[in-house]
């Protein structure tokens, strides 16, 4: 869905799964991403993938949630961001323990290394 409709793929992303079994799909959205998910073309295309995948016999069904409601739970976007944070923090570990760069801190006399990671696939 991300290369054939990327604004629904991005906010399916921010979808809380309320429930999945039995035929059926709740998704509940705050209100920044109910708006978009909910619009008639939008929501058609997202039934149009459960169906594809699961069969016809699902139905997805979307509610609006107020931000409070979705704390302690977490949506795909979040779990992405979490995974980036958790990637960057180990590769700035590993650059910062690495004997080469400590090697280069002694040469230059650097006591503060800075390091800034940008991730291919963030």
């Amino acid at each position: 869905m991300r290369q054939s409709n990327a604004p629904v793929a991005a906010a399916c992303e921010y979808a809380y799964v309320q429930r999945f079994e039995e035929g059926e799909v709740r998704l509940n959205f705050t209100e920044a991403f109910a708006d978009i998910a909910q619009e008639d073309a939008r929501k058609k295309t997202i039934e149009d993938a459960v169906k594809r995948i699961f069969g016809d016999d699902w139905r997805v069904v979307m509610e609006k949630i107020d931000v409070e409601a979705a704390r302690g739970v977490t949506n795909l976007a979040e779990e992405r961001e979490e995974d980036i944070r958790r990637r960057r923090a180990a590769l700035v570990e590993e650059v910062r323990t690495d004997p080469v760069v400590a090697e280069a801190q002694k040469l230059f006399g650097a006591e503060d290394v800075r390091v800034s990671v940008k991730l291919f696939d963030e």
